[in-house]
């Protein structure tokens, strides 16, 4: 029962008021943050209402292409990711998306193409851009057995670590490519480590492998050490507490409580626990954009 009044409450009411397409949005936003089972009914019901509202927005789009990509169903994630453009052309997060599954689907030429186009505009987006057009010419040139073709890859990663110091994957792979293409452990090794206290476990991994092709002393923190501390969420940033003010001060200024305000950014903190502090700090910088 309780289910199904929860389930109702979300849902648009006959009487709504010119607010609904942006009140189901962002529930939407929330309920997918939280990983709740009524994510899908309150998007879809969020697009229904802003198709009758004649408001533009890739929100609810959006929410259904993560879904998708949570499922792993990259054919759908390429389909809202499109409705979304359809509803924002020039969306760098829906470009972000169809990028990421194509590149899934080993479609590496289209998710290049795909990339470059998000990043038309400088946004938020642009270092995950880089990286993924990095890590899509990486993965063709191994999937072709041709390693040195990998160079390919080095300077979108090399641009998205300029962009963005803590991506893990962009010193993983520029230290692969420093390892086993150049030839060069030595230089692998610095790459490695930073990687690995990012959270990467390949880069982790790597380290002993380096560590003994360039005759270095071990001088890393041990890997036992490392795996223990992976399961918990990453600490929060300045940035980060700074964005949950601005997303309670958003929601008050919206009509809530500052009570009610801060339940729910709580509660969506909550849900986004296991995600890495970028990951976090880089869906609220969106959710407070879109709020403004």
């Amino acid at each position: 029962m309780n289910f199904l009044i929860t389930l109702i409450l979300l849902l648009p009411h006959p009487g709504a008021a010119a607010e609904t397409c942006a009140s189901l949005s962002e529930k939407a936003e929330k309920a997918s943050a939280a990983g709740s089972s009524v994510t899908e009914p309150v998007a879809k019901a969020a697009i229904e209402a802003c198709l009758r509202e004649h408001v533009k927005t890739a929100r609810p789009y959006m929410v259904l292409a993560v879904l998708a990509n949570r499922a792993q169903r990259y054919t759908d994630v390429i389909k809202w990711s499109e409705k979304g453009l359809q509803q924002e052309p020039g969306l760098a997060l829906a470009y972000m998306n169809i990028c990421s599954a194509q590149s899934q689907m080993k479609q590496y030429d289209a998710a290049v193409a795909t990339c470059k186009k998000g990043l038309a505009k400088k946004s938020e987006w642009s270092a995950i851009l880089n990286s993924n057009i990095g890590l899509a010419l990486f993965q063709k040139a191994v999937d072709q057995s041709k390693f040195s073709e990998t160079l390919a890859a080095e300077p979108y990663f090399k641009e998205s670590k300029r962009l963005d110091a803590t991506i893990a994957q962009n010193d993983f792979y520029l230290g692969s490519i420093e390892e086993n293409v150049k030839m060069n452990a030595k230089a692998a090794l610095p790459l490695y480590d930073n990687a690995c206290k990012l959270g990467s476990n390949p880069a982790c991994d790597a380290i002993p492998r380096a560590t003994k092709a360039a005759g270095a002393p071990e001088t890393t923190q041990p890997r036992q050490v490392r795996a223990a501390t992976q399961g918990a969420a990453a600490p929060a940033s300045l940035e980060e507490e700074k964005l949950w003010g601005v997303l309670v001060d958003s929601y008050v200024k919206r009509g809530l409580s500052a009570d009610a305000a801060k339940k729910n950014v709580d509660a969506m903190r909550r849900g986004m626990q296991q995600l890495s502090s970028e990951q976090r700090v880089n869906a609220l910088k969106t959710m407070t954009k879109q709020m403004q």
